[in-house]
This record gives structure tokens, sequence and C-alpha cells, in this order.
């Protein structure tokens, strides 16, 4: 399947990450693992629609399922391909604009998530983008990666601030994942400005703290 996002709009875009059937059995791979992708794409175009696709999010549910939306996420968000999360590190396109994009992740936790229930997409974004941290993958002196560690960080600090807990699990997740030097700093405030929180998000709290997370 050949796809040609070089000059596409958000509309066109949108309709590629998120207009496909989704799998009735679990078993059954999701539609993008079943077709051989071919993307054309222009870099900072595509960090464009990205970020608008985001920042638009809370349009989604009036054109597609639910289901649909959480397949279209992971396939945004899964690191596998080059045209998409994965040209936040990607030199080519300004750090400004990319740092922007990263940013936009946040309406989703705003603006989209608080009104469909989803099954694991919304905890799993964090880890997605933050788990190559984690596992040693990235390397925090290098410039790319330091820059966009740092704008991670402040993504999963922010979604801490929030009073919904699902999303303070998300932060949570996130930083778990990081290996950000100031992590641990970020949950024991979390933690002292939060006092009130479940006991189930406290523990989970320690464990982001020692990088025990999945």
């Amino acid at each position: 399947m050949k796809v040609d996002l070089r000059h596409a709009d958000l509309e066109a875009f949108t309709h590629f990450v998120f207009n496909h059937p989704v799998p009735v059995a679990k078993d059954e791979p999701q539609w993008y693992f079943k077709e051989h992708l071919e993307v054309e794409y222009e870099p900072r175009n595509q960090v464009r629609l990205i970020r608008e696709l985001l920042t638009s999010a809370e349009s989604l549910p009036k054109s597609f399922t639910t289901p649909q939306i959480e397949q279209g996420l992971w396939f945004l968000f899964t690191p596998t391909d080059d045209y998409f999360t994965r040209l936040l590190w990607a030199p080519p396109v300004p750090w400004s604009e990319r740092a922007a994009c990263i940013g936009a992740i946040g309406v989703l936790y705003s603006d989209l998530f608080p009104h469909i229930e989803v099954e694991t997409i919304d905890y799993m974004i964090p880890d997605l983008l933050a788990d190559s941290y984690g596992f040693g993958d990235r390397d925090s002196q290098n410039t790319e990666d330091h820059h966009v560690q740092e704008a991670l960080f402040s993504l999963f600090t922010e979604l801490l601030r929030s009073p919904n807990p699902d999303t303070q699990y998300a932060g949570l997740h996130g930083l778990g994942h990081l290996a950000h030097p100031k992590g641990r700093e970020a949950i024991v405030e979390y933690l002292r400005e939060t006092p009130k929180i479940s006991e189930a998000l406290r523990s989970y709290a320690a464990e982001a703290m020692a990088g025990d997370v999945l």
C-alpha cells in the first residue's frame, strides 16, 4: 500500500491514521500490521500535521469510534516507522516545531481522554515515547536525545498536575520510563502536593521512582 503524505492536509492525514476497521478477535492484527506500507512524507510537514491532529483531538469522536481512535493512536505513537513520532528526534525538523508537537500531546489528556473510554493507550503513550531512555537506547548527552527528554519531562510533570487520576497515572508511567535525573524529585513533589491520592496511585508512584514500571 503506497501512501503519499507529502502534500496532505489535516483531513487526509487524520483519515490515514484513524479511518480503518478494528479487529474483532483479540488475536487478529491491526490493519497496519497486515499492510506493507510505503509512505512518502516531508518531515517538517509531517510534524506539523501530527501537532495539528493532536491540538484538534476533541473532534475525533465526531468522526471515529473509540476503538478506531485507540487503534489510530497506537499506530501514531508506536515508534517503529520513521514517518510518525520518530520524527520528534529528527534534526531536519527545527527543534521549536518538534517541541511544540510534544507539548500538544497534553491536549489528548485535557480534551479527548476525559470524554472517551480507551483501554490502554492513555497510559501507554508516555511509555512508547520514553522507554528508549529507560532501556538505555537514548543518550541524554546527545543533543537531540537531551532536547526530547527535557520536553517529555515537562509533558509528564504537567500530566501530574491534572485533577484526573488516570492522567496522573500516565504521567507517573512516563517518568518511570524516562530516566530523567529529576524524575524522582518530580514524583516526590507530586506526592507532597497531592496528599489525598489513592493508595494505588501512591504505590505506583513509588514504583515509578524506582523505575520499576511495566
